[in-house]
């Protein structure tokens, strides 16, 4: 899709998915509320034999069992984000093996233990290029996500094919990097302040009612990588 519409840009590096790892993910994670949408599901997840399509009784329990285990998840994508930022700050006279950045990387939980970051050769991507966008940007996924479910939300209310929220959606698309990416965000999605809630929800978590934006973090709560038992 991001081919296809990202034609507004002026320069064709920066159309479609030439854009910041923070940004460039939403177009996917948005695409995803559609495609397992029970609406949409039913028009192309058909049983191979009869062609009938996949009944109610599935769809609801693919909904309940949608956010099992939904804590642990989240817990897993904070340590992979923490580990990989770890990893690319650490410099190289301060590097002694990689069980010692996983020990920095450890999050202040009962629950570590329970879960498990990705093995590292999963991280290819973001070892593979010193100027690699994904560097250091593991974290981008979370962002992107937040941003994607909270721009999902107004086809919660009207519809999943409301025209004024589809015409807004193809606008971001096509822009690409065309503009700044959080003037593009606020421009055609409206939002000015994001809200962790829909986020949060998605993993079957419940946020306190006054749950704030998600922000950048001040040099004071920046991961210690000199002592191991810092925050």
């Amino acid at each position: 899709l991001n081919g296809l519409k990202g034609s507004e840009a002026k320069y064709s590096s920066a159309r479609g998915t030439g854009n910041g790892s923070d940004y460039v993910e939403i177009h996917s994670m948005m695409s995803e509320n559609w495609a397992f949408h029970p609406d949409v599901l039913k028009t192309y997840a058909k049983h191979h034999k009869t062609g009938a399509s996949v009944p109610d009784a599935i769809l609801d329990a693919k909904e309940k069992a949608g956010n099992f285990m939904g804590g642990w998840e989240m817990l897993r994508l904070i340590q992979n984000a923490k580990r990989d930022i770890n990893f690319h700050s650490l410099g190289a006279d301060k590097y002694t093996s990689d069980q010692d950045v996983e020990a920095r990387s450890r999050l202040p939980s009962s629950l570590t233990d329970h879960v498990r970051p990705y093995p590292l050769t999963r991280f290819g991507h973001l070892f593979s290029d010193s100027a690699s966008m994904y560097a250091s940007g593991y974290y981008g996924y979370l962002w992107a996500e937040v941003k994607a479910n909270q721009a999902f939300e107004p086809f919660k209310e009207d519809g999943i094919y409301a025209p004024v929220h589809l015409r807004n959606t193809q606008d971001f698309f096509a822009i690409g990097a065309g503009k700044e990416p959080n003037e593009a965000y606020e421009t055609y999605f409206g939002i000015k302040e994001l809200n962790v809630v829909p986020f949060l929800a998605k993993y079957g978590i419940e946020a306190a009612e006054d749950a704030a934006a998600p922000s950048a973090p001040d040099e004071a709560s920046a991961p210690n990588l000199e002592d191991p038992s810092g925050p």
